[in-house]
């Protein structure tokens, strides 16, 4: 169960602009999502992750840096508690 006292904290890593607009779009639509940060490549965001909390990275599969998928293994690393729930 999310904690409702806080709004839920989300990351965009693509390297599309339409596809990055298109999710902000989406998030500035409710109140209980906060954009962290958005980035075109995996270096500039694996740089990003130890400055700030995030619970949903938007991650694109091919990135022109890295693999998504083996990102995505580096993010349950530095971020284990994203996409998991917060607990109280």
């Amino acid at each position: 169960m999310w904690d409702n006292s806080h709004k839920i904290r989300i990351v965009i890593v693509d390297d599309h602009p339409l596809v990055i607009e298109g999710f902000k779009n989406v998030i500035q639509d409710y109140c209980h999502l906060e954009l962290q940060g958005q980035f075109s490549t995996a270096g500039a965001f694996m740089e990003f992750t130890g400055m700030a909390e995030v619970d949903i990275v938007l991650l694109d599969i091919t990135l022109p840096d890295d693999n998504g998928i083996q990102i995505c293994r580096e993010i349950k690393k530095k971020i284990p508690q994203c996409g998991g729930p917060r607990h109280q």
